[in-house]
């Protein structure tokens, strides 16, 4: 038979309850009292002997036998102590699982944020962790109900965006070819592959200073007084201008292999102060014809020149075709232009480090006339 803590406990208090009983059944003899100058019968010492030797044989037995008990409480004790022992391995055992479900729950309470009220129900007592968890579940049921009923309306919509596009695949197919000739006339004219000349390997020098290469370089012409440039910021055109310069840059038409004049939309600006330049075409234009594969994001740099500076829209440059405020400069005063209510402005930066006009020009392997 196991002995439990209980069971030791009662064990014990049976023992001692006995001793006592025992205790209480042994009574004191009733000696006789002998006086002075009494005479003292035999029969009344020899009953004091004998109660008393009957008394001390009850002691004796009840020492013996409380020894013995004694031995049974120490072995019993033992037993409570090891019973004992393994109850406190038990409770570690408890306040360390304790311990990891009181971090698992402070995790929980972090990742779920909105279920902090079950959390907290949770911390309070595990005891009600069926119902919270159940609970959670319902939640967590709601909400999915809901992502479904939202799936289910964003694949409708997306069905309708598809249908939609689905009409203007023929239109985006167009686009897309034609910006691919344009990219491939552009190459083109850079290598010199199209037969119009060598490669852009001959060195030009304005000032002295190297500001691109050419590819061929054209004898005169009234049409054509011109050579293409190739610069690190993409196509200009070098051409002769009049005292007190001798040779300009000016825009280049890749597609006609042409220049092009000043840029007449480089006096328009985006904010009130006339500080940052903007290249404005207003509805009045006409319809854009700025291509790019992103959506109001250039592919390519555009260059512009002007009297006497040059700008960039460098690729990657984001374009803006709500309607906006744009300014110019009137007057000497920064004027609101309020013709301009819709259209495309793109933001454009100065570059430093060519000029526009210049008065000496020196071409590899070639004299100027």
């Amino acid at each position: 038979m196991t002995l439990t803590g209980n069971k030791l406990l009662s064990v014990a208090v049976v023992l001692a309850a006995s001793q006592i009983v025992q205790a209480e059944n042994i009574t004191a003899p009733d000696l006789v009292r002998f006086e002075a100058g009494t005479p003292a019968k035999a029969s009344e010492v020899n009953g004091n002997f004998e109660g008393l030797k009957s008394y001390g044989e009850g002691l004796h037995g009840l020492v013996e036998d409380q020894a013995t008990r004694i031995s049974d409480l120490e072995t019993s004790t033992e037993a409570l102590s090891v019973t004992l022992g393994g109850h406190t391995t038990d409770i570690t055992e408890l306040q360390t699982s304790n311990t990891t479900n009181t971090a698992a729950i402070t995790t929980l309470q972090t990742d779920t944020g909105t279920n902090g009220s079950n959390i907290t129900a949770l911390q309070t007592s595990v005891i009600t962790n069926t119902s919270n968890i159940a609970a959670l579940e319902t939640s967590t049921s709601t909400n999915i109900s809901s992502l479904q009923a939202t799936t289910t309306t964003n694949a409708t919509a997306i069905s309708a965006l598809e249908s939609s596009d689905t009409s203007q695949d023929g239109l985006i197919s167009a686009q897309a070819n034609l910006i691919n000739a344009l990219e491939a006339r552009i190459e083109e004219l850079e290598s010199g592959s199209d037969g119009s000349g060598d490669a852009f390997n001959i060195a030009v020098y304005g000032d002295g200073d190297l500001i691109g290469y050419t590819n061929k370089v054209n004898a005169f012409s009234p049409n054509k007084h011109f050579i293409p440039l190739k610069t690190s910021y993409g196509m200009l055109s070098l051409e002769s201008a009049y005292d007190p310069y001798s040779f300009r840059l000016r825009n280049y038409d890749s597609i006609r292999n042409d220049r092009a004049g000043e840029s007449s939309y480089l006096s328009f600006y985006s904010d009130d102060t006339c500080e940052t330049l903007v290249y404005a075409l207003g509805s009045g234009d006409g319809n854009s014809v700025v291509l790019t594969k992103v959506a109001n994001t250039l592919d390519e740099t555009i260059l512009f020149a002007t009297e006497d500076k040059l700008y960039q829209a460098a690729a990657g440059t984001i374009l803006n075709n709500n309607a906006t405020d744009i300014y110019a400069i009137e007057s000497d005063t920064c004027t609101h232009q309020a013709w301009f209510t819709s259209g495309l402005t793109i933001p454009v930066t100065e570059i430093t480090d060519l000029k526009v006009n210049y008065t000496t020009l020196e071409v590899d392997g070639y004299v100027t006339n």
